[in-house]
């Protein structure tokens, strides 16, 4: 059977409270150095600290693939070991960690656009693939339809505009009952 795939796109909505403000300030001023950095022992036994860990080379490309600093990128994964990683889904961005947990509208502003940048050369490019994906197809399969319905037992009641807009054929539903209307406008059905 073949599979038609769609791109959903979803958004993470975070919920500030005052309590999270009030974490996100007594995180952000204790000591930035302790993100991002562990204890290891040296061949010789001896306990000391080290800023070039597997950590930071995860900082660096979450740096790198989000457009934010070190500091910016350390700030976000601190917030979410906090409040917003409880209140939010597992895939939020760090973008929008830092937008939702700003310290100045200016701030909130600068998040926002970077977020609205990222998202639309992600929708590009996802739109892109789409295109190139069902010209592959119609190329590679030309006589194909995209779904098979003629295996289905079940014909699900389905509005057949509906149907027609998700380029499912008449033959593979049954259309709901009509309802008929009486004179003052309302509907009544036909039982």
């Amino acid at each position: 059977m073949k599979r038609f795939l769609v791109p959903l796109f979803a958004v993470t909505i975070g919920v500030a409270c005052e309590t999270a403000c009030a974490v996100d300030a007594v995180n952000t001023q204790s000591s930035a150095t302790q993100v991002g950095t562990r204890s290891s022992v040296s061949t010789n036994g001896a306990a000391g600290q080290t800023s070039s860990t597997q950590a930071d080379a995860t900082e660096q490309l979450q740096s790198q693939f989000w457009g934010l600093t070190l500091e910016e990128v350390r700030r976000a994964n601190l917030l979410m070991k906090g409040p917003r990683g409880a209140f939010s889904a597992p895939n939020i961005t760090p973008v929008e960690v830092l937008g939702i947990h700003a310290r100045s509208d200016a701030e909130r502003q600068k998040y926002a656009e970077q977020f609205a940048r990222i998202l639309r050369a992600d929708t590009e490019r996802v739109l892109a693939w789409t295109v190139a994906h069902a010209q592959a197809t119609a190329k590679l399969y030309p006589n194909d339809p995209v779904i098979d319905f003629s295996g289905n037992r079940i014909r699900p009641t389905v509005d057949p505009s509906v149907a027609e807009a998700a380029l499912v054929p008449k033959s593979a539903i049954t259309p709901p009952p009509r309802r008929s209307r009486n004179v003052n406008g309302r509907s009544r059905s036909g039982n």
